[in-house]
């Protein structure tokens, strides 16, 4: 679901709120982008390119859509802890 957050002045860009339900728990992440950067990487961008403003958790919960609990229990290895 993406609702508008329109510009707080004018010229600014137009953001939106992207929620991501996430496959394994079902709990919802909210992730503000802007409307040109999220163009910018559905068009190929990297996403750390488009959405540098984006920390890690964010920018996976829009590619893989798995919350950042779910993948530091699930998708961490026993090697790094």
């Amino acid at each position: 679901m993406k609702t508008t957050i329109p510009g707080h002045r004018k010229g600014a860009p137009t953001w939106m709120v992207v929620t991501i339900p996430c496959p394994m728990c079902g709990y919802s992440t909210d992730v503000c982008v802007s409307r040109p950067s999220h163009n910018a990487w559905r068009e190929g961008a990297p996403i750390q390119q488009a959405m540098p403003y984006l920390d890690a958790n964010e920018r996976e919960a829009l590619i893989t859509g798995i919350c950042a609990e779910c993948w530091d229990t699930h998708m961490t290895s026993d090697e790094e802890e």
